[in-house]
């Protein structure tokens, strides 16, 4: 025990000169960090195990996960989110580290611990300790955070790559393992600011590095003061990143339509209430819905609270249309999920819904804002807990069941841990799809809506991409990429017959995320609403300028000409160079079965004599012969003789450049495919 106080004492000492005043005038916050890290986790340790294991701790580079990640396709992603809704922090642990703990820990606390499982669940809480707490300091007092654990598999790899890219990396490594700690960008700049305030550092020490783990205090340690008991109140979650908010898909979904018009959902709150009636608010509209999920029917409830019913239902059309839309939709996305989860019929009740009191039991409350051209909508829908529970039953794995077991506020973490769950194997369906083919105004094919994909970015590349790219590239036009003349369909009065003509009319409509880079803009944007007016585009005009966007930006970041976070360079090559050179590769391939460019210029040569052939190349320069060549696999030896001495000397000196410079990644399938096209063109205009 002496040991104890004594390594207590000198890790204090430590931290408070890590961290106190005159080193923060001399060492980089990050540095703080990263000794704050270290004593932390040699404290947590040092219970676990009963002895002292050195930690050491570092910065990394996105990269480096990259290429380390399969390393950890069977471990844990321990989360920690606030009630705001934002992960701010996560541990990455590799499954060896995981089974060398819970074996230590069986050893060492084998009066207490007894069970592997028991073991596993400790591991979880005691690795971590209070070192999430460190991003959990507001006004210099702790404030509440869930931490939610996941099991990681090999499908998973790619969404934990994706949390990754919008994160501060630090590696910590002891006793051979290596694990990750993932701490939000955002987050990670505010703790960098506060490090800067002795007070913080103070606080830091205080309520991190100075406190173990919770559930086991060593013997002769005084035990806190219990807490005042709070008032029962709602338990609240809010949903920052909608995007994220995968469970919100089966019950309202992201995207659906009714009648030609498209609704898109953007998920706000989860509600945990004391009274659920005191939510109900007096509904605009109400629908109720009997749902049969693995063999009992389900009651869940969904009302319309904002606008009022007149603009309602001019946003909408037929309530019943619009429900059952809506409900189909959600039943179809709940079916997808298969496995031991078996969803029945549902039994739609088109009447206006009176709830009772016994109508809902222990609901939890889901609340979402729904948008369509010209109007936002604001629904609840009310689910029984007890429906959430059997979801986790039929779709977690039994590890991530046991976590749940030791948990406290059951239902928001069975929440959560669900939503982790659905995102990992959702992730594919994450990012937004294209605007449609175009092979007229693409020479790839396809490409994505600008307008969507900056939601997933975070403001400082935001900032970097508005000021340096968009406004550089197409001044206040810029707006047309946000504001698109949609069609708006309407139906006149009834004839004779009783049937009503069919009216679709366009106007211009705003998109939402305008606003997110609206702060970025000069301030005589803001002040002119003209600008906005006059800046409208059809949807040819606009689907040619969004390839032009995506394509400039993407060859901007490729060149590094634009200073981007590794969110920005993930999202551009998942969403945007791998469909594109996916569609390129094909189009390639068509190419070389048809014999285009240097099956033409055969028969070209057949035709027309050598010269013909010799006209062509002189269109031609060498990087673009050579491509074409790389891309159809066709050897340039079979240009030799269309060629003098000298250009053939360089000529081949060049190809082999290319392929060095192909085989590294340098030169895209979408340029190799242009000059594919560009022969072909050059043999064309010869014939």
């Amino acid at each position: 025990m002496n040991a104890w106080k004594d390594l207590v004492s000198r890790l204090t000492r430590l931290v408070r000169r890590d961290s106190g005043p005159e080193t923060a005038r001399r060492v980089d916050p990050r540095t703080i960090i990263e000794r704050i890290v270290v004593r932390t986790l040699e404290m947590n340790l040092l219970f676990m195990t009963g002895r002292t294991v050195p930690v050491a701790a570092r910065y990394r580079e996105y990269r480096d996960l990259e290429k380390e990640i399969a390393r950890y396709s069977e471990g844990y992603l321990i989360n920690a989110l606030g009630e705001s809704g934002g992960r701010r922090c996560a541990l990455l642990l590799p499954p060896d580290m995981i089974s060398f703990l819970v074996e230590t820990i069986l050893k060492t606390h084998g009066a207490t611990v007894s069970e592997e499982d028991l073991a596993l669940v400790r591991c979880m809480e005691w690795i971590d300790g209070r070192l999430s707490r460190l991003l959990f300091i507001e006004d210099l007092h702790p404030v509440e955070f869930q931490r939610v654990v996941n099991r990681l598999t090999g499908d998973r790899r790619e969404s934990v790559l994706w949390h990754a890219s919008d994160s501060a990396l630090l590696s910590f490594t002891f006793e051979g393992f290596t694990g990750y700690l993932m701490i939000d960008a955002a987050e990670h700049r505010r703790l960098l600011r506060d490090l800067g305030e002795e007070e913080f550092r103070r606080a830091v020490r205080s309520l991190v590095v100075t406190e173990i783990v919770p559930d086991a205090p060593p013997a002769g340690a005084v035990p806190a003061a219990a807490p005042a008991a709070e008032e029962a109140r709602d338990i609240q979650f809010s949903i920052e990143r909608s995007h994220e908010f995968t469970l919100g898909n089966y019950f309202i979904p992201e995207t659906f339509t009714s009648r030609d018009r498209t609704f898109r959902t953007l998920y706000e709150r989860v509600i945990i209430p004391l009274n659920y009636r005191e939510w109900i608010d007096a509904p605009v509209l109400s629908r109720t819905v009997d749902l049969e999920v693995n063999g009992k029917s389900w009651r869940l409830v969904y009302t319309l609270v904002e606008p009022g019913l007149e603009e309602l239902l001019e946003a909408i059309g037929p309530p019943d249309s619009f429900f059952r839309s809506l409900l189909s939709r959600a039943v179809a996305n709940l079916k997808a999920i298969g496995g031991e989860l078996q969803v029945g019929r549902a039994r739609y009740v088109s009447e206006p819904t009176m709830l009772q009191p016994m109508d809902l039991e222990e609901p939890v409350i889901l609340t979402a804002l729904v948008h369509t051209p010209g109007a936002t909508l604001r629904m609840l829908v009310f689910l029984p807990q007890a429906l959430i529970t059997v979801l986790c039953l039929a779709i977690l794995s039994p590890r991530e069941l046991l976590f749940l077991q030791h948990t406290g506020r059951n239902a928001l973490i069975s929440i959560l841990t669900l939503n982790e769950v659905l995102f990992h194997r959702g992730f594919a369906d994450l990012l937004p799809g294209p605007v449609r083919e175009q092979p007229e105004l693409s020479e790839a094919g396809v490409t994505i809506p600008f307008h969507d994909l900056v939601e997933l970015f975070g403001e400082p590349d935001l900032k970097v991409i508005t000021q340096n790219f968009l406004l550089p590239r197409f001044g206040e036009r810029c707006v047309r990429l946000f504001n698109i003349q949609t069609p708006f369909v309407a139906y006149g009065e009834a004839d004779e017959t009783g049937m009503r003509e069919k009216v679709i009319t366009y106007r211009p409509v705003l998109h939402r995320n305008y606003g997110r880079i609206a702060p970025f803009l000069p301030d005589s944007f803001r002040r002119e609403e003209e600008i906005v007016l006059r800046n409208y585009a059809g949807i040819s005009e606009f689907e040619r300028m969004n390839y032009a966007v995506m394509t400039d930006l993407h060859k901007a970041i490729a060149e590094d000409r634009l200073v981007v976070s590794p969110r920005v360079r993930y999202v551009m090559r998942v969403l945007f160079r791998d469909a594109h050179e996916a569609a390129a590769e094909e189009a390639i391939r068509d190419c070389a079965r048809r014999g285009v460019p240097f099956g033409v210029l055969a028969e070209l040569e057949k035709t027309r004599g050598r010269i013909a052939g010799q006209q062509v190349l002189s269109r031609c320069d060498n990087r673009t012969l050579g491509l074409a060549c790389l891309g159809t696999g066709y050897p340039p030896e079979y240009l030799r003789h269309l060629m003098s001495r000298g250009r053939w000397d360089s000529f081949l000196s060049d190809c082999r450049f290319l392929t060095i410079e192909r085989d590294a990644g340098k030169i895209g399938v979408g340029e190799i495919l242009q000059c594919v096209r560009q022969v072909h063109r050059a043999i064309l205009a010869e014939d």
